[in-house]
């Protein structure tokens, strides 16, 4: 299974970041092969304001570029856990719709 975390930097032992949207890195960790990749966040560095706009469409963004980088399809991913209090009140049907999750089976997603 692979874990992509917010990290502040590149190494393994750089700390999570508290960030939400602006972090600087994706550290993606392999539990098999206990590879450890880390990968910059385009938006980190965008000019415009951190509201929610900006939030939804930057995690949408990094869910694409994460599947991009392994070389994989959504058909492929197993399970997406969804984080942060927001997740908890998200209804998954309009998420989808309008595009701010990938359009796969319900029982994928992990509260």
């Amino acid at each position: 299974m692979k874990i992509a975390i917010n990290s502040t930097g590149t190494n393994e032992d750089s700390s999570v970041d508290q960030r939400f949207e602006r972090f600087k890195y994706f550290c993606i960790y392999d539990t098999d092969s206990k590879d450890y990749t880390a990968v910059e966040n385009a938006a980190h560095f965008a000019s415009c304001g951190a509201g929610v706009i900006d939030l939804l469409a930057g995690l949408r963004t990094d869910q694409d570029l994460l599947i991009r980088y392994y070389g994989i399809t959504l058909d492929e991913v197993k399970k997406i856990y969804l984080a942060a209090a927001f997740s908890s009140f998200m209804n998954l049907d309009n998420a989808m719709d309008i595009g701010l999750l990938p359009k796969i089976h319900k029982g994928k997603y992990i509260r």
